[in-house]
This record gives structure tokens, C-alpha cells and sequence, in this order.
């Protein structure tokens, strides 16, 4: 979704990373998904941020039965 080559894109990605914000439950949902415990549908960046120092992105999941 982060394109490094961007400069905003790799500046978000250093800052998420600095306050491990996101990035474990970004990870953790993959890892669910690859075990088969939940089914990820969407993942989407979005052209909306809380602030200027956050990246929005959608995650959408449903357990799986």
C-alpha cells in the first residue's frame, strides 16, 4: 500500500514504526487470516488521515465459521 519511493509514503512508514502503531495489528490480521481463523476481504488505503502523521488504511475481516 506504501509506496517507498514517495517521500510522505516513507516518512509514514518510519513514524508508524517509531510508536508501533498499526503495525501489530496489520501483522497480527495476516497471520489470522493465513491460519485460517478469519477471512480478510478488503485492504485499502484510504485519502483520509487522522492527523497529517497517520496513514489511514481499511482493513475489512469476518471470522470464519
Amino acid at each position: 500500500m506504501l509506496r517507498l519511493s514517495d517521500p510522505r509514503d516513507l516518512a509514514s512508514l518510519v513514524y508508524l514504526k517509531s510508536v508501533d502503531y498499526q503495525t501489530r495489528l496489520f501483522k497480527l490480521l495476516e497471520e489470522l487470516d493465513r491460519s485460517g481463523r478469519i477471512d480478510i476481504f478488503a485492504r485499502e488505503r484510504m485519502k483520509y488521515a487522522p492527523s497529517l502523521h497517520n496513514d489511514g488504511r481499511l482493513y475489512g475481516w469476518k471470522p470464519r465459521q
